[in-house]
């Protein structure tokens, strides 16, 4: 498999008259079990609308609260960046989700909520503690 890997990675740089890309790094498996066990379970809200998201996390909290996690990380996104005017529109996930988890009755399924350290998302996801 590393061999048809190395393959598609000669030819695509070839083809694309590329040499001063490095080859990409493959991650060791201790540390993505390491990673694995910083984090119980994760959900992402990405592309879904303000109404799908809340029901989501719902959902999502009581399953997971039925399965004993402790700790779970949802994932809301940033925001974005207009390219026309460069100016950052924080998301409207990101905005709705500390007033959700205090005065709504997900508010009833956790214990707390943080955001989440750089390695787990930053800016863009939560830590809830169940």
């Amino acid at each position: 498999m590393d061999q048809d890997i190395e393959k598609i990675w000669g030819l695509f740089v070839k083809v694309n008259n590329i040499s001063d890309i490095k080859k990409p790094k493959k991650h060791s498996r201790k540390k993505f079990d390491k990673t694995k066990e910083h984090c119980e379970k994760s959900l992402d809200l990405h592309g879904y609308t303000e109404d799908e998201a809340y029901d989501q996390i719902y959902k999502y909290l009581v399953l997971a609260k039925k399965s004993g996690l402790k700790r779970v990380i949802i994932v809301t996104g940033k925001g974005y960046t207009n390219p026309l005017h460069g100016e950052f529109r924080k998301g409207v996930l990101r905005s709705k989700f500390p007033s959700w988890m205090q005065y709504s009755e997900l508010s009833l399924l956790i214990r707390s909520f943080k955001q989440a350290e750089l390695k787990d998302g930053g800016d863009g996801a939560f830590y809830v503690f169940l």
